[in-house]
Formats: C-alpha cells, structure tokens, sequence
C-alpha cells in the first residue's frame, strides 16, 4: 500500500504512482501533482500542485492546495483555503472555505463560511452558514437559512427557497476566532439578479429577481420582479416595480 505521510514538519514530493493515502497532520507541504485514494490534512498542511482524488478529502485544520482540486468528496471543517478551482461530487464546508476559482459538485452543504467567484451544483446547493459568492450560483434546488448577511451576485436555479433564521444569536468560531457571528438579528442576502421557476424569498435585497411563481416574503427591498405565472408579496417588503411577463 503506497502512502505518503508528514507528520510534524517537513517537505516532500510526490511520485507519479496514486498513493492509497496521503496524510498531513503538521506543517508540512508536499510538491508535484498528487494522485490518492483518500486525503486528510489536520495540520497547517500545503499541496503546491494539482490534487486528483478518487476517494475524499478531509481538511480539519488550515490546509492549502495550490492547485485544481477533483475528487469524489470535499469536507472543510477547518480553515481551508484552494487557489484554483473545485471539481467534486460533493463538498461540505462546515468551517471556513476560501476557493480562489470555481466550485462544480453535484451537492453543495455549507454550515460554515464559503467564499467563491461561481459555484455550480447539478442537484442541490444548502446554505444554512455565510456566503460571499461574487459570481452565479446555479443549481437546481437552492435553499438559504439566513445566519448573517450573505452575498450573492447572481443566482439562477429552478427552485429557491431564501428563509430567514429565528431571533437568537449565534457565532461561528473557528479555531477559537469568530468568523461570523449574531446578535439576534435576522439575516440578509444581497444580490443583483434572482432566476428560477419557484422563488420564495425572506430578508432578501435585489435589483432584479425574475420567475413563473414568486413568492415574496417580509423584510425584502426589490428593484424589480417579473413573473410569468404569479406574484405574492407581504405588504412590508417594499417592490419599486412588478412585471408580468
């Protein structure tokens, strides 16, 4: 069984062969494209290359991968950082995930902080943590459970359900720092442009959102909405214009 192993600190390079397990649990960094089966960087670890994974990749702690990243699964509990762009089944962020590119899974969780240019999921996109999404999101089902303020560029989906969280206070700490946190304020999420079939949004600001059945909840401000099949508004959010289409 190959494997490939730093524990403490140290510096290594890897071959060509796929390795059953790679494992970092200290400081250390491994250069060269990185073929495995499974994954798991519990320490400040660092992959200075590409990462091909056909099994899952666990980081617990502030691992960095330089490179593009494909695997069968992402889990992110720790401070996770990618440079490039995320190619996976599934991925999970529960902590704090930076990716520099683009995220494309089949199922996206995050519980956590998720910042990302565009993330694109085939099935479902859950988002019940903190978003800064600078570009689309696009996925068939997305469902948004407001914890802070949230911003979405664009988001383009066939059902979306935007829910604002009850009045409690929470904070997220990673690493015992806080990355989020609230006072018993309901979240907020900001974007430019909402698209899908069924939109049932709360606490949302938007320039334009567009869809057959719309559903606009309390504490939403919209530049614009046009619907094709039908428009429900509660009479305290505020809409400047309404469009049938």
């Amino acid at each position: 069984m190959a494997e490939l192993k730093i524990a403490g600190s140290g510096s290594l390079t890897a071959g060509t062969e796929e390795y059953d397990y790679v494992g970092i649990s200290g400081s250390g960094k491994i250069a060269g494209n990185l073929f495995c089966k499974e994954m798991r960087i519990s320490g400040s670890g660092k992959i200075e290359n590409d990462v091909c994974c056909s099994g899952d990749i666990h980081i617990s702690g502030s691992g960095k991968i330089f490179g593009n990243v494909k695997a069968a699964s992402v889990h992110a509990s720790g401070a996770a950082s990618f440079e490039k762009n995320i190619d996976c089944g599934s991925l999970s962020v529960s902590g704090a995930g930076n990716v520099g590119g683009g995220i494309n899974a089949d199922n996206v969780k995050i519980s956590g902080v998720l910042k990302a240019s565009n993330v694109s999921a085939k099935e479902e996109a859950v988002i019940s943590g903190v978003a800064q999404i600078t570009g689309l999101l696009n996925a068939e089902n997305v469902t948004i459970s407001l914890q802070d303020s949230s911003t979405i560029d664009e988001i383009g989906c066939t059902n979306l359900l935007v829910k604002a969280r009850s009045d409690k206070s929470f904070n997220l700490n990673i690493f015992g720092i806080s990355i989020a946190s609230g006072s018993g304020k309901k979240g907020m999420l900001k974007a430019n442009t909402i698209e899908g079939d069924n939109i049932d949004i709360e606490n949302t600001f938007a320039d334009t959102v567009r869809g057959a059945r719309v559903k606009i909840g309390k504490g939403c401000r919209i530049e614009r909405v046009e619907y094709s099949q039908s428009l429900e508004a509660d009479e305290s959010s505020e809409i400047k214009e309404k469009v049938r289409i």
